[in-house]
């Protein structure tokens, strides 16, 4: 969970806004429950975002299966690139070695936390299929 505000954690600017949703869902289902929360899928785009996510996500043990965020591709195409559901492009700097899985059939991003170094790793998974559901991480719209 967040730490409170009022504690000596000034550099903890998205935390508040982050709502952790340990109900597994398929990642179209876990866009639109965002959606009618008036949020979104959480985009990780910088280290303060990153921090923050992995904050809020770290004590739950019911995500071994991953975290969904916002990162998707096109089905259509050569390998298409990554993009943030906002329609900006996922960094190279912040793909890994696992990712991706399956470049054919899965197009839709989640995170998995890595059990020897405790780090995020990105992960492709299929968007619909019903037996990889899992949560996901909505982030509250800036007013």
């Amino acid at each position: 969970s967040c730490p409170d505000l009022d504690s000596a954690t000034p550099e903890l600017s998205f935390c508040t806004s982050l709502h952790f949703y340990t109900e597994p869902k398929s990642w179209n289902d876990a866009l639109e429950h965002c959606q009618t929360q008036n949020s979104s899928l959480v985009q990780i785009t910088n280290e303060t975002v990153k921090d923050d996510v992995y904050l809020v996500w770290q004590d739950d043990n019911s995500s071994q299966a991953g975290v969904w965020i916002g990162l998707e591709r096109s089905i259509f195409g050569n390998n298409p690139e990554w993009k943030w559901i906002s329609g900006s492009k996922l960094m190279h700097s912040q793909l890994n070695s696992s990712f991706p899985v399956n470049p054919l059939n899965n197009h839709c991003g989640k995170i998995i936390i890595d059990d020897e170094s405790e780090e995020f790793k990105w992960q492709d998974a299929d968007c619909h299929n019903f037996w990889f559901q899992t949560p996901c991480l909505c982030k509250t719209q800036n007013r």
